[in-house]
C-alpha cells in the first residue's frame, strides 16, 4: 500500500473474517499489525505517529517531547489531519494501547516469511 522514509512497508492484508488488517513491515526483518482495517491503522499512526519508538522501549512523553521540540505545530497539525480524514480523535494513551492490543495479534497469523525462505518469518516489532 505505501513505503516509509526507513525503508519499511505498509501491507493491506487478504481479508479474514471479514477484516482487512493493515500491517507493517520493516527494512531490519520485523513486522507488526497497525490496525484490524486501514481506518484504524490511520487513526491509530496519526495519533501516534512515533509508534516505533514505544516498540523500542522508549516512552510516549520521551517520543512526544522529542517530536513536539522539532515541530512546535505538531499537535495543531494533527489534529487538522485527524478532522480532514474524519477520524475518531485518540489521545496518546489511548492509541498506544490500542495498538500494543492489535499488535499482540500478529503472532502467528500475520508474521509474514522470509522471501526466498519459506522456513523463516519475520520478527514481531512489540514483544510481549
Amino acid at each position: 500500500m505505501a513505503g516509509s522514509g526507513d525503508g519499511g512497508t505498509y501491507f493491506v492484508c487478504e481479508e479474514a473474517e471479514g477484516e482487512r488488517p493493515v500491517l507493517y513491515t520493516d527494512s531490519e526483518g520485523r513486522a507488526t499489525l497497525l490496525g484490524a482495517d486501514l481506518v484504524e491503522a490511520l487513526t491509530l499512526v496519526v495519533a501516534l505517529p512515533f509508534w516505533g519508538a514505544l516498540a523500542q522501549g522508549f516512552t510516549i512523553a520521551e517520543s512526544g517531547s522529542e517530536i513536539r521540540d522539532d515541530r512546535p505545530d505538531f499537535d495543531d497539525q494533527r489534529a487538522g489531519l485527524v478532522r480532514s480524514l474524519a477520524l475518531s480523535p485518540l489521545s496518546e494513551e489511548e492509541a498506544a494501547a490500542r495498538l500494543r492490543s492489535v499488535a499482540a495479534r500478529t503472532v502467528p497469523d500475520y508474521l509474514p516469511h522470509v522471501v526466498g525462505d519459506e522456513r523463516s518469518r519475520y520478527e514481531p516489532i512489540f514483544r510481549r
